[in-house]
Order: structure tokens, then C-alpha cells, then sequence
């Protein structure tokens, strides 16, 4: 999926790295059957305390693409290397910070909200509170790809601030951003950021295991 404001950047990825990376993620994969046992199983890791064991059910690669688009597959390979460490770095703050206020007295419930053909949507919610994991099945079994949350029916549109940011950079530089230069500026556009939300519609929920 290529983010909004990236399409211009498009291009096919080398296939040979794309072929590298399959065959790294494929270790890294949940061995869960289902999506719901897979973030149920990213939770046991972070509450544990095991972040890396977490971060191996989390393909970055893919979250860096969705997020950046071909911006991202043009790179260097020390820069994308870069833009993956700030996202895992990110989603363990505040992975930390959502333990800290919120499921203290367990998971909650786990749900599947939508599922497709290799991909899936499992929310965990504990009262108006949720977080939304999206999933796909690779051979070895379901990945996370993305992670956000959700309070009262409203949650941050992420790649849309992305975008935002996107525009702001390159106003800034006077020309479009590379990713190092992205790399740069991601942690403190981020932080003085606030995310703009939107409503979803309440969708029926699958119970999960």
C-alpha cells in the first residue's frame, strides 16, 4: 500500500531484496493459527517485559512502506535500516505507555473485526478503549504489519499525518525529502505532532479465542 502524498515516487521494489526480506520475515512470523492468538501473543511478550521477542512478531519493513510508500523502497539500504529502528523504537514507547494506563488487570477482550484473504484486523479492547492490530499470513504464519489505537469509537489517522508531515518537509528543505532527511526529522515532528482522529462506524465483532 503506498501512503497518500507518496504515490509520486512509485516504482517496482528490486525483487531480489524483496525475496531477502520474505525469507527474514518468514522466521519471524507468529506460529498462531489465527490473528487473534498472534496479538494475544505480541501482549504476553510486551507485558513480560520481552520486547524483542515482540518485536520479532512486528514486520517494520512492511510498516516503513505503508507509512512512506516508495519514498521508503528507494533508499539506501542504511537509511531504510534507520526508518525501521525509529518505528520499533516508537511503537515500544508507547506500547509501555498504553501498559501503563490500561490493561492492568489483564489483556482484555481480544476480537477479530474484519478478515480477508491473508490479512486481518483483531481489536483488544478493555472498556472505550481499544487497540487495533493489523495482520497478515505469511507461510510461516500471521504478522503484525501495523498497530494503532482507538478511544470511543475514534482513532489517529496515521498515514494521513504522515502526509501532513511529508508537505511540512519539504516546505521546509524546498524540495522533497529523502528518507535520511526524513530520518531526521521524524522523531520531533512526531512528538510536537498531535494526530488528527476520526470516527468508524461501530462494526459487529467475531468472538475470539
Amino acid at each position: 500500500m503506498v501512503a497518500p502524498m507518496v504515490e509520486k515516487y512509485t516504482r517496482l521494489p528490486n525483487p531480489v531484496l524483496v525475496v531477502v526480506v520474505l525469507s527474514v520475515l518468514a522466521a519471524a512470523c507468529s506460529k498462531a493459527g489465527d490473528p487473534v492468538d498472534a496479538a494475544r501473543e505480541f501482549h504476553a511478550f510486551t507485558v513480560e517485559g520481552k520486547w524483542d521477542e515482540a518485536a520479532k512478531l512486528v514486520d517494520f519493513d512492511a510498516k516503513s512502506r505503508l507509512m512512506l510508500g516508495d519514498l521508503y523502497d528507494q533508499a539506501p539500504e542504511e537509511d531504510k535500516a534507520v526508518t525501521r529502528d525509529y518505528w520499533a523504537e516508537r511503537l515500544k514507547e508507547v506500547t509501555a505507555k498504553y501498559l501503563a494506563g490500561h490493561f492492568r488487570s489483564g489483556p482484555g477482550e481480544f476480537a477479530v473485526r474484519e478478515q480477508g484473504e491473508g490479512t486481518a484486523e483483531v481489536v483488544q479492547r478493555e472498556d472505550r478503549f481499544a487497540l487495533v492490530y493489523s495482520l497478515e499470513k505469511r507461510d510461516a504464519g500471521w504478522i503484525i504489519v501495523d498497530r494503532t489505537h482507538e478511544t470511543n469509537g475514534h482513532k489517529p489517522s496515521a498515514t494521513a499525518a504522515m502526509s501532513f508531515m511529508l508537505r511540512r518537509m519539504e516546505k521546509e528543505l524546498s524540495h522533497p525529502p529523502t528518507l535520511k532527511e526524513v530520518n531526521e526529522r521524524l522523531g520531533n515532528y512526531t512528538t510536537h505532532m498531535r494526530f488528527r482522529g476520526y470516527k468508524i462506524d461501530r462494526l459487529p465483532l467475531k468472538e475470539g479465542k
